[in-house]
């Protein structure tokens, strides 16, 4: 299968400059990585989307028609082992997993185009810091960074150590179902 095929060729329907010239941004390069859900003649921003561990691409079908009209090319993430992707061995560590997200951001151009965001809902909000965290390390100085991160379904880096809710009986994730359905003992 190729890769290209994957690649939409539909314009954003706003791709006119206030000047009234057609301005391009330059075509990713085909990655296995990164699927354009519909590709945009003149985007402000490209917004690379991490889905949830076990989804793909298909969770922000739906977003290119709803951004549009303000010029956001939607880029997502498609994992190994997922979708488009099904016959590929997943992988089981997460640092391989940026690793190839890198790779593929670099490779395709991504990072030297257009200003980007990233968007990682649930372990794809994970992956999305490790990813920005790792190309700041890698990239070269000046090259762009994200300009933003949103996190959805998942607290920020730090929150893990936060999220622990302790009750007058324990800790709350070891607590029996008596002791949950029990408001008195979680309040």
């Amino acid at each position: 299968r190729d890769p290209a095929s994957d690649w939409s060729s539909d314009v954003c329907s706003s791709d006119l400059l206030e000047s009234g010239r057609v301005i391009f941004a330059m075509a990713l390069e085909p990655s296995d990585s990164l699927v354009v859900l519909r590709a945009c003649s003149n985007p402000k921003v490209r917004l690379v989307c991490f889905p949830h561990s076990g989804g793909g691409p298909s969770a922000f079908a739906a977003w290119p028609e709803l951004l549009e009209e303000h010029r956001v090319e939607v880029v997502a993430i498609s994992a190994p082992g997922r979708e488009r992707r099904i016959d590929t061995a997943p992988v089981d560590d997460w640092q391989e997993l940026v690793s190839e997200i890198c790779e593929a951001l670099t490779v395709s151009g991504l990072v030297d185009d257009v200003p980007y965001a990233f968007l990682g809902h649930s372990f794809g909000a994970i992956v999305a810091f490790e990813t920005a965290h790792r190309l700041d390390l890698e990239l070269a100085p000046g090259q762009p960074r994200p300009i933003h991160l949103f996190a959805s379904a998942h607290g920020a880096p730090d929150w893990a150590a936060k999220a622990r809710i302790t009750t007058a009986l324990g800790p709350i994730h070891l607590l029996e179902e008596p002791e949950l359905l029990d408001r008195k003992s979680v309040v």
